[in-house]
C-alpha cells in the first residue's frame, strides 16, 4: 500500500511540473504579445493547478505529515539541534566525563508498545544465533569524520542495561587534534568552544572501556563505524587492542525488515514510534538505539521468530554438498566446481553469484599455483578496506591457503558481512579467472536477500 501511495504521489508531482511549465510558457508568451490580461490570468490558473497537484501528491505520498503536530521546541542556541521527543539530552560540561547517574528517568523511556508492523518474509536473516542478552551496554560515538580510519572521537555516550532496564549512563566530550568541520558542527551542535576544555582521547577512552567491563556492546552500525573507530583509536593512541562481543541494530533491522528501503537510526525511531527526530548527540542516540533494540526484541518474541534458524537453513552449511550440480551466475568458469585446495574448517556460506575482490594483483603467485578457470576454497574474515575512496569501511577479506588475497567492495560488504561476523570461521567457494592483465578471483556468495 505504501508503494502504491508513493506511485500516485509521483503522478501528481509530474502533473504539477507540467502545469508549472505551462505557467512559465503563458507568462513568456503574454509578455511577448504585450497582452497582460491573458498573461496574468493564464499564468495564475496554471500556477494554482500546479500547487494543488503538488499538495495532493505530497498528502498522498506522506499521509498525516501535513497535519502532524510538532511538539519539539527549538532551543535558543542556533547551533543546537531539536531534542528528540523520547531522547536523552546530553550537554556535558567542557572538560570531560559526566558522572554516571543511578538510573535513567522512566518518563519517556517506557518500552515501546506501538502496533507491530506487518511480519516480514520468513527468510529472516540475523547474525546472532544465541538469545539476545538482557545485560549490555549501548554505545554511540560522534566523530570528526564518517570514516573510522581517519576520524577522531569528539563525544562518547553510552547506556548500561541490566535485566533489560537502563541503570547507568556515561557521557563525555573528547578534545580532537584539529578544528571541527562546519558540517559536523551543524549536524551535532558540538562546537570547538565546547571541546576546548575537554579531555583528550588518551584519558577518556580508557575510562570508558573500564566502565564497559566485559559487557556486550550494542550500537547502530557499530560493526561498520563505532567499533572500528574504537579499535583504531586504541591502537593509535593507547597502543593496545580491544575486543568486545557486539550486536548491530542496523544489521538486525535489515534482517527482520528486508522490505524496507532505509535502516538509519532516524528511520527506525519513526518507524517504531519512538521519536520524531534524531539529535545526533552520543548519549541521546545511544538511548534511542536501546529502545530500537528492545522494540525489535519484543517483535521477535511476539512473532515467535527463532533467531538464526532460517539463516542457517538457507545460506550456511557445515558441509557443502552437490557442488557438481550447482548453478552459478554469469562470469564463472565452465569447468566443474572441484576446489583444488584443502577445505577449510568452519561454516560454509553457500551461494551462486560471483563477487569480485580487490587486491589480488599483489598475490599473483598464490593464484598462479592453481591457474585460470579453476576453483578453490576461500576463507572469509571481517576487516576494513585498506585504501581508495572507501578506505576504512568494513569489508570481507578472502584468504587462500592462509594468505589474504583481497577484499570485496563496500557495497557488497554491506550485503554480506552479517553472514560471517558471529565470531565463527567461515569459508566459501571461489573461482580464479584470467583477466586482461592478471589472474582474478571471485567469491561465490548468496544473493542480496537470500
Amino acid at each position: 500500500m505504501r508503494i502504491i501511495r508513493k506511485i500516485i504521489g509521483i503522478v501528481f508531482y509530474i502533473v504539477a511540473a507540467f502545469f508549472l511549465l505551462v505557467a512559465v510558457t503563458c507568462f513568456i508568451d503574454g509578455f511577448k504579445d504585450s497582452n497582460l490580461t491573458v498573461m496574468i490570468g493564464s499564468t495564475a490558473i496554471a500556477t494554482i493547478i500546479a500547487i494543488a497537484a503538488f499538495v495532493i501528491g505530497w498528502y498522498i505520498a506522506h499521509p498525516g505529515e501535513l497535519t502532524k503536530s510538532n511538539s519539539i521546541s527549538t532551543p535558543a542556541d542556533g547551533n543546537k539541534k531539536p531534542q528528540r521527543a523520547a531522547g536523552v539530552t546530553s550537554n556535558p560540561a567542557p572538560g570531560g566525563i559526566i558522572p554516571a547517574r543511578p538510573a535513567i528517568p522512566t518518563q519517556g523511556f517506557a518500552p515501546p508498545t506501538p502496533t507491530i508492523p506487518p511480519q516480514p518474509r520468513r527468510d529472516i536473516r540475523q547474525k546472532k544465533s544465541s538469545p539476545l542478552p538482557d545485560d549490555y551496554v549501548v554505545v554511540d560515538l560522534e566523530a570528526t569524520d564518517k570514516r573510522p580510519a581517519t576520524a577522531e572521537i569528539i563525544e562518547i555516550g553510552a547506556v548500561k542495561v541490566v535485566g533489560r532496564r537502563p541503570v547507568e549512563t556515561w557521557n563525555a566530550l573528547v578534545k580532537p587534534s584539529q578544528p571541527l568541520d562546519p558540517f559536523v558542527i551543524q549536524l551535532t551542535g558540538i562546537t570547538d568552544a565546547m571541546l576546548a576544555g575537554a579531555e583528550p582521547v588518551e584519558r577518556v577512552l580508557p575510562a570508558f572501556l573500564q566502565w564497559c567491563g566485559g559487557s556486550i556492546l550494542i550500537g547502530h552500525n557499530i560493526t561498520g563505524f563505532d567499533m572500528p573507530l574504537i579499535e583504531n583509536t586504541a591502537h593509535r593512541k593507547l597502543h593496545t587492542g580491544v575486543k568486545f562481543d557486539v550486536i548491530d541494530t542496523l544489521q538486525m533491522s535489515r534482517a527482520f525488515f528486508p522490505e524496507e528501503s532505509h535502516h538509519r537510526l532516524s528511520d527506525l525511531i519513526v518507524r517504531f514510534g519512538i521519536a520524531d527526530t534524531e539529535e545526533h548527540r552520543a548519549l541521546s542516540d545511544a538511548e534511542q538505539t536501546r529502545q530500537c533494540f528492545e522494540w525489535m526484541r519484543e517483535y521477535i518474541r511476539r512473532n515467535g521468530i527463532r533467531i538464526g534458524s532460517e539463516r542457517h537453513a538457507k545460506t550456511v552449511n557445515t558441509t557443502p554438498t552437490n557442488l557438481a550440480s550447482k548453478e552459478f551466475g554469469y562470469g564463472v568458469p565452465n569447468t566443474s566446481p572441484r576446489p583444488l585446495n584443502r577445505q577449510p574448517v568452519g561454516e560454509y556460506v553457500d551461494g551462486m553469484y560471483p563477487v569480485a575482490i580487490s587486491g589480488e594483483e599483489n598475490h599473483q603467485d598464490i593464484l598462479g599455483r592453481y591457474g585460470a578457470d579453476t576453483w578453490v576454497w576461500a576463507e572469509l574474515s571481517v576487516g576494513v578496506i585498506p585504501k581508495g575512496k572507501y578506505q576504512g569501511d568494513e569489508s570481507i577479506w578472502a584468504s587462500v591457503d592462509g594468505e589474504r588475497i583481497g577484499w570485496i567492495s563496500s557495497m557488497q560488504a554491506d550485503r554480506h558481512v552479517w553472514r560471517i561476523n558471529d565470531g565463527r570461521p567461515h569459508y566459501c567457494l571461489a573461482c580464479i579467472t584470467q583477466g586482461k592483465k592478471k589472474l582474478e578471483m571471485h567469491l561465490i556468495l548468496p544473493g542480496k536477500y537470500e
